[in-house]
């Protein structure tokens, strides 16, 4: 956990130098989210989301997601898993004149680690994804045939988890995290840095097997332009459904 704490500030320090001279571009959003888990065995599940994400101050859709991926638990306190997601990129500016919107294919391989305290449970999250982006005209008006691969991306979350109490004998819990991206490829010069990302939110079982989470995500992220930013307020709406196979 001290590593862990070590690195993040590291990052943190390289963050703040690389905002000195910079332009920020704060937004409003909301995503929505549903999560199924399918539990085929005791330590083997495929989890699935779909999301919407738009804008508040001007109703215009930003992405559109859908992940998979398959787990297989090594212990009670590891878990590895391999999957992809489809993106659709809309517009990242509610202003900005009409886009295409823009496929991404993202496979990706991830390592989840976790420690339990007498109150709480930590976990650290590595995920190392691929990106693939639909080829589009130069004018970004149509898509053009295949796709091209852009960069990896590195992601590091950690994450703190605790049961707070109940409401009507129903449990609510408190879940933290904190997680950042690397870029890494040929490609990447100016945004080694790609985002951070703080969340608070809180859940409550709905059913032994349905979760319904609140919460606030800020995101900080670096666009492709050498000091250019977005800071991004979102509130997150999830719904977490568990169907057991055997």
């Amino acid at each position: 956990m001290k590593k862990s704490i070590v690195f993040l500030l590291s990052i943190y320090s390289i963050f703040l130098h690389a905002q000195e001279s910079k332009t920020i571009n704060n937004q409003d959003m909301v995503w929505y989210a549903y999560y199924n888990t399918l539990q085929f065995s005791e330590k083997t599940y495929l989890t699935s989301e779909l999301q919407e994400r738009h804008f508040v101050n001007k109703l215009e859709q930003h992405q559109i997601v859908f992940r998979t991926h398959i787990h297989q638990e090594i212990d009670k306190n590891k878990d590895v898993s391999a999957g992809f997601c489809f993106f659709f990129h809309g517009k990242n500016d509610p202003d900005q004149p009409k886009t295409v919107t823009v496929p991404e294919f993202r496979p990706h391989l991830e390592l989840i680690i976790k420690q339990p305290f007498s109150k709480f449970t930590l976990s650290h999250r590595y995920r190392a994804e691929f990106r693939y982006f639909h080829n589009v005209s130069s004018d970004k008006l149509e898509l053009e045939d295949g796709y091209e691969f852009t960069n990896f991306r590195l992601r590091y979350q950690l994450q703190a988890s605790a049961k707070l109490g109940t409401i009507l004998n129903k449990i609510v819990r408190l879940r933290v995290f904190d997680e950042i991206m690397l870029n890494a490829g040929k490609k990447v010069i100016d945004n080694v840095f790609d985002q951070n990302n703080i969340y608070v939110g809180l859940s409550i079982d709905l059913t032994p097997n349905t979760q319904f989470e609140i919460g606030i995500l800020k995101r900080f992220q670096q666009r492709a332009t050498p000091n250019e930013y977005f800071e991004r307020d979102i509130l997150r709406l999830t719904l977490f459904h568990k169907i057991n196979l055997y």
